[in-house]
């Protein structure tokens, strides 16, 4: 009997770098081989056996070399993506370059040329562009792209808020898309007094929706649905209650929804700390919100919808907390949050008779 040696040997580089892009490092590439030996006679040579083998290992190597090309396929197109962005013919920068004198008020200047040293994020992905100042006040603008291939603006800027259609090269106010409803909603609200009033509008990096602090006190939520602003009315009501509070955040919690959710957080908290610290995340805002504590130690979930299920508990006879959110986890661990409470009241100006005593979560232990 002979024996003959047939031996493959495949090299592959495949790497995972959490977007699909390919790591170079000789230290991570991975070498298959096959080796496969068969046994022959002096006068007979069963080639189709030797072939087929031969066959399902070049199979294995094709199935390697095609994660290969994946992965990279998977770099290629977020790179095409932000590129893309950036020559898109009318991008974020382009509609900056192209706003009226009147969006820049109270700036160091109300021409986009002189104002561009102070920029400090131009998000081209995102629609996102902020100036920042040496006296740390800030402006920023976003757009909203439109089913007919124009596009709406909104600038940012201290103590107000403006909006502006992008049609056929020119930029022109607007108060279509329910921005007329937005500002009488402003007017009317509880919130404004006689004399000073401090509005701050935050726009969307991440999502869509527009959130409006007034005076610290209220903070209305306009989603972005089918080309309108909707104002979220959920919460809070003319009688809110602790118990009403907690249930209706935990419900909003199940459904995920996270502009449903940011109804029930304290305005200034907001503003402070989700559009501040977290630069608009809302998402990973609540969720540090919620974190807690289990018998493994620190835990939160990484986005809502990991969350299985919450449920709301409310303990009148518990001396540590009446109202608690027991948090159920997709990957199986689960843990309690004790939410801290804070009641706003909104006093009328003229009388100082209270109009309203809104109670909201202002942040939580586990």
């Amino acid at each position: 009997m002979k024996t003959f040696v047939f031996t493959i040997f495949l090299a592959f580089v495949i790497a995972n770098n959490g977007g699909g892009q390919i790591n170079s490092d000789a230290k991570t590439q991975k070498a298959q081989q096959t080796t496969c030996e068969y046994a022959i006679s002096d006068t007979t040579v069963n080639l189709t056996d030797v072939i087929g083998e031969v066959m399902v290992a070049f199979g294995d190597a094709m199935i390697a070399f095609g994660n290969v090309m994946c992965a990279f396929g998977n770099m290629v197109e977020i790179l095409v993506d932000d590129v893309a962005s950036m020559a898109d013919e009318v991008n974020v920068k382009t509609l900056f370059d192209l706003l009226p004198p009147d969006a820049f008020l109270l700036l160091p200047s109300d021409k986009p040329v002189e104002l561009e040293k102070y920029i400090s994020v131009c998000d081209f992905r995102n629609g996102y562009l902020r100036l920042e100042f040496e006296d740390q006040s800030s402006w920023e603008m976003c757009y909203w792209n439109l089913k007919d291939g124009n596009k709406l603006i909104a600038t940012s800027r201290i103590g107000g808020y403006s909006f502006y259609l992008y049609s056929d090269g020119k930029v022109e106010p607007t108060i279509k898309f329910g921005i007329e409803e937005m500002q009488r909603s402003l007017e009317e609200s509880i919130a404004i007094n006689y004399s000073d009033n401090w509005i701050t509008c935050h726009v969307p990096r991440r999502g869509t929706s527009v959130f409006l602090d007034i005076n610290g006190l209220e903070m209305q939520i306009y989603k972005w649905q089918n080309e309108q602003f909707v104002r979220l009315n959920e919460y809070p009501t003319q009688n809110s209650t602790h118990q009403q509070l907690v249930k209706g955040f935990t419900a909003a919690l199940n459904a995920a929804d996270v502009d449903r959710c940011m109804q029930y957080i304290l305005p200034s908290y907001v503003s402070e700390q989700c559009m501040g610290i977290f630069e608009g995340d809302k998402e990973q805002f609540l969720c540090d919100l919620i974190a807690g504590e289990d018998e493994q130690g620190f835990i939160k979930p990484s986005k809502l919808s990991d969350i299985k299920k919450a449920t709301y508990r409310y303990t009148p006879d518990d001396g540590f907390a009446n109202h608690i959110i027991l948090i159920e986890l997709k990957n199986g661990r689960s843990y309690t949050v004790y939410p801290s409470l804070e009641t706003v009241e909104i006093l009328n100006g003229e009388t100082g008779e209270s109009i309203r005593a809104t109670p909201y979560i202002t942040g939580g232990v586990g």
